[in-house]
């Protein structure tokens, strides 16, 4: 047991356990929503606290089986919310939405963008910036392909929903969006150690949303034969994970992206698909007895993200 007294904090005692949420009994506990918890102060049981409310607060479970916990368990606050590791490293492998490595597609010696700055943490719930502190669209994002460079103008900075029926070709535009920032790339590759050539270095992050594992391999192995992984970062949360898990995938997606953006670079993030995230939504919310609003249908739920 990992024991933490010194920066935990009590908030109270578990008063019912079902489909992985955690009631609790202490409505006035200073609290906030998003802070991360822990039960009976073991950090390897950690939930984040997700409504709060007059009579009770309800807490998702992130890590562990609810059979694990039981009836008047003591829950603990960490004054702190969910943290991201970021960096170059994320660069060539496929993580979970809270950093597990899950295959490197590259190795670190051969991962040679690493070397430009160390891994650190950021939390998902930055502050944007400023109105006033954000840039024009100025700078057009080349797909690669004729058709949309050409009568779409797409900017760096702009957000592109993709829609379409089922097997319209949605997610090969996508990838083959990431596969044609390559050439723009292979510079920086070569002259990494010149920062001003590496500032055209454009890094790509794809999102997998409650998709089935083998789709998660096929991207790899697409990416893997046109030589596209040591600049992608694949984040893949399963359709067999809790819908909070699922729920917070494009939010760690945005993280990674954010921390690039603050460092120069123009990153790309791909997010497949949206209608599962308001699935992973329309799910919480209904198991916490909520309306679940606009944002659980795939036509609004990007509203949560950005």
């Amino acid at each position: 047991m990992n024991v933490f007294s010194s920066y935990s904090h009590y908030v109270g005692k578990i008063v019912s356990i079902q489909d992985s949420i955690i009631t609790c009994d202490e409505p006035y506990s200073n609290c906030f929503i998003g802070e991360l918890v822990c039960f009976n102060n073991n950090i390897n049981y950690k939930g984040i606290v997700f409504e709060i409310n007059t009579k009770k607060i309800k807490i998702l479970l992130l890590n562990c089986d609810q059979k694990d916990l039981y009836i008047n368990d003591l829950i603990y606050g960490l004054r702190e919310t969910i943290k991201v590791k970021v960096g170059f490293y994320v660069l060539g492998n496929t993580i979970t939405p809270f950093g597990q490595v899950l295959t490197r597609n590259i190795s670190d010696n051969d991962n040679l963008l690493s070397t430009l700055f160390e891994t650190e943490y950021c939390y998902y719930s930055n502050k944007s910036p400023s109105i006033i502190d954000r840039k024009k669209v100025s700078k057009p994002l080349l797909t690669g392909v004729n058709s949309i460079d050409c009568m779409f103008p797409i900017g760096l900075g702009q957000r592109q929903l993709i829609i379409g029926d089922n097997n319209t070709g949605k997610t090969s535009l996508a990838v083959s969006t990431i596969l044609n920032q390559k050439k723009y790339n292979l510079n920086s590759k070569i002259r990494y150690y010149e920062y001003s050539r590496f500032t055209y270095f454009k890094p790509c992050i794809y999102v997998f949303i409650g998709q089935k594992r083998s789709e998660s391999i096929r991207i790899q192995q697409v990416l893997a034969k046109y030589d596209s992984t040591w600049y992608t970062s694949i984040i893949f949360s399963s359709s067999d994970d809790l819908p909070i898990i699922q729920y917070y995938a494009p939010y760690i997606g945005c993280v990674i992206g954010e921390w690039f953006m603050e460092r120069g670079f123009d990153s790309i993030l791909v997010f497949d698909d949206l209608s599962k995230h308001s699935v992973a939504y329309r799910q919480i919310t209904l198991l916490l007895r909520r309306p679940p609003g606009r944002e659980a249908f795939p036509g609004d739920v990007f509203f949560l993200t950005f």
